[in-house]
């Protein structure tokens, strides 16, 4: 067998089980007979039940509550609900699963007696839907949690070998709750006796910017902990102070010091309390996130103080305790943890039974093995996807191109760059700081994440692909090597060292070991290879082993850098999750203890950062060297952390792919869709997404309507029995002939604006790890790192990104480009009253054929007008012109300045050079567009119908381009998309945004379809676009031409959301990308109702409800 040409060595194997075989769950549901009460139910063969499998085998049927008598179907649902539940109890009785769900939710299992007792009453349901989700995550997802699921580890062999799971090879190690630890460890340092004992250190975020100090402050709000940064005078006592603490120092030491003429002794160690509780200084208390023992820490910190001893006395008897729980070769009773419980009780932080213990799973199995060969089939899946891969603008692409115009070459502290009033900071907030407009309304916008995400043409091509299979009724999508040549992009390189998350589908190891198998491809993510494993290592000496090998070979690829850990606590309970051994030879503790020695901690302010050969460098001072930072955890760095985390752990991923998996693109929000295969690798399970007309129609229906729909539902979509729910990296087994699984499904989903199903890949018949009580679900992680040569004097490239080189028109050329500098209302004002005339004179006279302008913010807010003439015509009059404008308004006050700049125009954006004239032929027509719509809809009485005119005009400009609805609805969802996550797009700003198009939804529905074109507020605007589409007809044309001969540089469909943003720019006064996540929300919405009327509806659907209802 050839070897893939990714050049990567897999370093070892961990396999993540839940401790329950899947078989459990299955048997739960074995011979209910709800299912046989609908005529003709649908059959229960799985998608993907073994291998080559086919989501083609699924449920067919056309039945509903109308082919069985209501009295029947309710009196099968009776039966199966006191058959479930009686099965359901019977296994809960079992000591290791009662175990299991106390430790997983101590409250849960307190509500279990009176779930038994009173299944029926509203928290008897409500615990219900509870246990009936546990019960599926204990059978049915390998990730680690509690005792829930395992998590081992083995090595690279000649054959595969995947023990199973059981009581008898698995371990556990049981600690104290990190958050608990953490507030144990504050409310100590407040005891006035002990903490004039404790040494104190300079709190690790404090760093100097624009002549104070800034550090970051923490507050406990309820149960969660936010953060803030707070700036300080800096004065000499702070100064010495905090120097005197840099290696701790006690509260006397440190006032001692101060004592003058003027301060007193008290006064200075009052001034020394009020720093630490500002948290300017912090306790040595604290647990470090790097350690194998957290609580260990602090009894050793305690120890050496007298007044402590009985609490270390205590500890230490809980240490024991746990211990001893964890050396048990039987089931622990919830006594065992409530008696650990109540000896915390005496200690001074508060104690919560469901926040006090964090639990792992080890499987400690010697004969875990992964085939060398599967492992190359691994690696193919890994190449496949990448080729597919296009790299996008991301962060730090954003920071290095501000850099580079703030500071050029110069290096200068990390944390001086990084400070957002003094220097550029990173990936500031995109909330509007401007006046509200009419279309936010009610709507209140999060903070969030920034994604660029583009159509390309691989989703040209992936989209002919998808139409094809969906045309011919198939429900795989198998890909020759053909069409993954056709796919191919331009990917960034691997990191050097990766992991992959991956699945094997087979009747049995012997079949996988024959050569028998799929492999699910679940994606590749790096730098390191040991994101998912680092915390369990503490836990595990076998894992602990293989993780420092593995980043050993990492480091060994540039031995001249210094790779250090980022250590970092956003939230105690965090903690759980971060919390690992000192894993590599150095680290950069922020706002969190390290535990490496104080000479292998490298403090933030240590960190120098410049730009060399296009790449983002650190450096540290103390010790000259190129600082690469890494994040040995899975914890998602970017979500509602501080900036210099955010950074440190963007830069990871520099130049290389941080993440590799199959991306369907804008194709996602299909209805269906299919497995995609190449060989033996699945990139991607068979998928079915609800939207939130779907979730509405599963709702309020009766226990009989609901089951009857259900396999209606699942017969239209041929769904089969088994699938799972997914809400982000969250599965849940659902079994759809289960009518208290199907409960808890419509429960999960309820208030949702949308869903996700896949199909369960591998399936029942293809779970290949086994056990004696069965075949259970499973993960593999499989670190790998790559085989090249060491290069001490290596900088990696920066990928240059696909563009031409650019044009440049500085003043005198043929473009000209001036700024004017004024606030938002007064910029409308400027281009009704004094622009456009000018336009319309200069058009008509011959100075300029084309001409465009943009409003932007930074810096300061200001109107860009670019204009394109002859160069002699255009100097002779219409610049002069301009200035004698610009010095009249500056004097009136009206602008505060005017600047004349270079326009070096975007030509790769707008499709290439041979596209760029074309498109800023239509940038005039929509400029001049723009022009007439502000001065038919200007001030307070036009806002509120501007935001609807340009809704419009984006849905009028699509059609100018030639779009279909399908296609339009693609473009819509894609853009909106895409500033969903540009703001936290949760759970209830999607309300906001439901809500929204429920208040305009039908008035935007008429406006859409031509019903108000006569109204005398809509006729202006109507009359505006078709005249701009007579002018932009001809280059669309061309600018189609050009996308058939495959000379367009850009996709149509990109340039058209590039066109988008650009008229909602001019027509819209402020808060332009809050606004545009709003428009095109609504838009896709509005497309989305379109296309379900012209959807045809199943047959008897309503019929078969009102007989359900009878």
């Amino acid at each position: 067998m050839n070897r893939p040409s990714v050049t990567a060595i897999p370093d070892f194997v961990a396999l993540r089980a839940p401790l329950l075989p899947f078989d459990a769950f299955m048997q739960w549901g074995n011979d209910l007979q709800a299912a046989g009460a609908v005529s003709h139910p649908p059959s229960s063969r799985v998608a993907g039940a073994g291998p080559p499998g086919n989501p083609d085998e699924v449920a067919h049927s056309s039945s509903s509550a109308s082919a069985a008598t209501k009295s029947h179907l309710t009196s099968a649902l009776a039966a199966d609900r006191a058959a479930l539940r009686s099965q359901l109890s019977r296994i809960l009785e079992d000591p290791h699963a009662s175990e299991a769900l106390f430790v997983a939710s101590p409250s849960m299992y307190e509500r279990l007696e009176t779930w038994r007792q009173d299944p029926e009453s509203k928290q008897g349901r409500k615990a219900e839907r509870s246990l009936t989700r546990y019960f599926a995550r204990m059978t049915g997802r390998g990730t680690p949690f509690g005792l829930f699921a395992s998590c081992g580890s083995g090595t690279i062999a000649d054959q595969t070998c995947l023990p199973a799971p059981t009581m008898q090879n698995c371990s556990r190690r049981t600690r104290l709750d990190m958050e608990y630890l953490f507030q144990l460890a504050e409310e100590l340092a407040t005891v006035s006796e002990l903490r004039t004992e404790l040494r104190f250190f300079r709190n690790n975020t404090i760093y100097r910017a624009g002549g104070r100090l800034r550090y970051a402050e923490s507050h406990l709000i309820g149960q969660s902990r936010s953060h803030r940064l707070v700036v300080v005078d800096e004065t000499d006592y702070l100064v010495a102070t905090l120097d005197h603490a840099a290696d701790g120092a006690r509260i006397a030491d440190l006032a001692a010091p101060l004592v003058d003429d003027d301060i007193s002794l008290d006064e200075a160690e009052a001034y020394v309390h009020q720093l630490i509780d500002s948290q300017l200084l912090v306790s040595e208390l604290q647990p470090p996130i790097t350690t194998y023992d957290p609580l260990g820490h602090l009894i050793d910190r305690l120890r050496p103080y007298p007044v402590a001893q009985d609490i270390v006395s205590r500890l230490e008897q809980v240490r024991n305790d746990l211990r001893q729980l964890d050396s048990s070769t039987e089931p622990n009773p919830p006594a065992t943890y409530t008696a650990i419980a109540d000896q915390l009780r005496q200690l001074p932080a508060p104690v919560q039974l469901s926040r006090l213990f964090q639990v792992d799973s080890i499987q400690e199995s010697g004969d875990l093995t992964l085939g060398e060969e599967v492992a190359d089939e691994i690696l193919r899946g890994v190449e496949i996807a990448r080729s597919m891969y296009r790299r996008m603008l991301d962060d730090l692409t954003d920071f290095r191109n501000e850099f580079l115009e703030r500071y050029g070459d110069r290096e200068v502290p990390l944390m001086e760059a990084l400070d957002e009033e003094s220097g550029i900071g990173f990936r500031k907030s995109p909330l509007p700081n401007v006046e509200a407009e009419p279309l936010l309304g009610g709507v209140i916008l999060p903070m969030g994440m920034e994604a660029d995400m583009t159509w390309t043409h691989q989703h040209t091509k992936l989209l002919g692909l998808y139409s094809k299979v969906i045309a011919e009724g198939k429900t795989v999508l198998e890909l020759s090597d053909h069409d993954i040549a056709e796919l191919k992009g331009k990917p960034d390189e691997l990191p050097d060292a990766f992991t992959v998350k991956c699945s094997i589908a087979a009747s049995s190891q012997e079949d996988i070991n024959a050569g028998d198998y799929q492999i699910l491809f679940g994606g590749a993510a790096g730098p390191s290879g040991a994101r998912l494993l680092g915390r369990f290592a503490y836990a595990d000496e076998d894992m602990n082993h293989f993780v420092q090998q593995h980043l050993r070979q990492e480091e060994a690829l540039q031995p001249e850098a210094i790779f250090a850990e980022i250590v970092h606590l956003p939230e105690d309970r965090m903690g759980n999750v971060l919390c690992r051994p000192v894993l590599r030879n150095y680290e950069i503790p922020y706002l969190g203890q390290s535990g490496a020695p104080r000479d292998r901690q490298i403090e933030v302010t240590d960190l120098m950062v410049s730009i060399r050969n296009g790449r983002i460098l650190l450096r540290s001072r103390r010790l000259n060297k190129e600082v690469i930072p890494r994040l040995t955890s899975a914890h998602n760095f970017l979500f509602r952390t501080l900036g210099v985390y955010q950074f440190l752990g963007a830069l990871q991923h520099q130049g290389v792919e941080g993440w590799t998996a199959w991306n369907w693109g804008p194709i996602k929000y299909a209805p269906f869709l299919p497995r995609v295969t190449a060989g033996r690798t699945v990139l991607c399970r068979a998928t079915w997404n609800l939207n939130a007309r779907d979730v509405v129609d599963l709702q309020d229906r009766t226990a009989e309507d609901l089951f009857a729909y259900i396999q209606q539902w699942r017969s239209e979509r041929r769904l089969p029995r088994y699938v799972l729910l997914v809400d982000r990296d969250n599965e849940l087994p659902i079994d759809m002939e289960n009518i208290l699984s199907l409960e808890t499904f419509i429960d999960a989903i309820k208030g949702k604006p949308e869903a996700q199903l896949v199909e369960m890949l591998p399936g029942p018949d293809a779970l290949c790890v086994e056990s004696d009580a069965g075949r259970h679900v499973h993960e593999l992680v499989v670190p790998f790192h790559r085989e090249r040569e060491p290069d001490a004097n290596r900088i990696p490239p920066v990928p240059a990104a696909e563009i031409t080189v650019r044009q440049s028109h500085p003043p005198g050329s043929d473009w000209a480009w001036l700024n004017l500098f004024a606030g938002t209302t007064t910029v409308d004002r400027l281009l009704v009253d004094e622009i456009r005339p000018r336009i319309a004179g200069w058009s008509a006279g011959g100075q300029i054929d084309r001409w465009f302008f943009l409003r932007y913010d930074v810096p300061g807010w200001h109107l860009r007008l670019r204009l394109h003439g002859d160069p002699g015509a255009l100097h002779q009059s219409v610049v002069p012109e301009l200035n004698r404008l610009s010095a009249e308004l500056i004097q009136r006050g009206l602008i505060s300045r005017a600047q004349w700049d270079t326009y070096e125009p975007e030509a790769n954006r707008y499709g290439g050079p041979e596209a760029l004239p074309l498109a800023e032929q239509i940038f005039t027509a929509d400029s001049d567009a723009a022009l007439d719509l502000i001065a038919t809809y200007g001030g307070d009485a036009g806002s509120e119908f501007r935001w609807k005119v340009v809704l419009l005009g984006l849905d009028r400009l699509l059609d100018d381009l030639g779009f279909d609805l399908n296609q339009k609805l693609i473009i819509a969802r894609h853009s909106a998309e895409e500033f969903a996550r540009e703001f936290s797009f949760e759970g209830p700003f999607r309300k906001q945004l439901s809500q929204k198009h429920r208040e305009v939804g039908p008035e935007l529905d008429r406006l859409l379809r031509g019903q108000r074109n006569d109204e005398p507020e809509i006729a202006p605007a109507v009359q505006i676009f078709a005249n701009r589409a007579s002018r932009v007809a001809g280059p669309v044309r061309q600018l189609q031409q050009l996308e058939q001969q495959e000379r367009l540089v850009a996709p149509l469909a990109e340039i058209a959301r590039s066109l988008w943003h650009m008229q909602v720019n001019r027509v819209l006064r402020t808060a332009h990308r809050a606004q545009e996540l709003v428009l095109y929300d609504l838009i896709a919405r509005q497309y989305e109702s379109q296309l379900a009327r012209l959807r045809p509806k199943p047959p008897k659907k309503k019929k078969a409800r009102k007989q359900a209802n009878a």
